[in-house]
């Protein structure tokens, strides 16, 4: 309840803006007492589901502070959470793409790890309804990615007909 609590109040200090570093020390407070939790209970859905938005809210601080070092392990962290929701794969492409950017764009790892991130939404039912409309113009000029694309969207139109 307490991590609930801090993110909750988190979230209050995030939305009032320019605060961003305050927002961050909420979250991360939040993320340890979670995984206190899970380290009593490392399966609960709840609880893995509770730490999927700490961790969002900590990437997006780090994303507006430009901390592109902790937004790549926050990135990591949140790749490695086991969940079933494409969007939480997707955030964490999301995050790893803003890392490599930031980081001056010099590490294919990243661009990799973001397209991991890309496959495992579709292996988790991924539609074209749930692509951003941007934000993946690092990963263009990849084959696995233009095929990755074209799969995500002749599955929404296969779904369709």
């Amino acid at each position: 309840r307490l991590a609930g609590a801090l993110h909750n109040c988190g979230r209050f200090v995030f939305s009032v803006g320019g605060r961003t570093a305050a927002a961050l020390g909420l979250f991360e407070q939040a993320r340890a007492h979670q995984q206190q939790a899970l380290a009593k209970s490392p399966k609960d859905p709840m609880a893995l589901d509770f730490m999927g938005k700490h961790l969002e809210m900590i990437g997006r601080c780090h994303s507006q502070l430009q901390n592109g070092e902790q937004l790549a392990a926050t990135a990591t962290a949140l790749a490695e959470l086991p969940s079933r929701d494409p969007r939480l794969a997707l955030r964490a492409a999301d995050f790893h793409l803003r890392a490599w950017h930031f980081l001056g764009k010099a590490d294919a790892a990243a661009l990799d790890a973001a397209m991991a991130q890309l496959l495992g939404a579709e292996q988790r039912g991924l539609t074209a309804a749930q692509l951003p409309a941007k934000g993946f113009e690092a990963l263009q000029d990849r084959p696995d990615f233009r095929a990755w694309q074209e799969r995500v969207r002749n599955e929404q139109r296969a779904k369709g007909n």
